[in-house]
């Protein structure tokens, strides 16, 4: 499962750019508990360059969906992912 949706970043120089489709997926989970923290990495394309690399934490239900859809579910509710598409 990932996600998919056109982000915008800005380079070193202070640019933005456009990134069409771009892939997001989670990399790794670790989960504490009723607490999980996941590193998640948007790409370029499917298998392509890493654009962005960022940690997010929420509280996680031991009985619900295994760690990575409860991910995935909780990122969609987030602003900077509003749109984005299940690939």
């Amino acid at each position: 499962m990932a996600l998919q949706k056109t982000v915008t970043l800005k380079t070193n120089f202070g640019t933005d750019v456009d990134f069409t489709n771009a892939y997001i997926r989670v990399d790794s989970v670790k989960v504490d508990k009723n607490f999980a923290q996941a590193l998640v990495q948007t790409h370029k394309e499917k298998d392509g360059q890493v654009l962005e690399q960022k940690g997010y934490s929420f509280e996680y239900a031991i009985n619900g969906l295994n760690p990575i859809a409860q991910t995935y579910n909780h990122l969609k509710t987030l602003p900077e992912f509003a749109g984005t598409v299940d690939c």
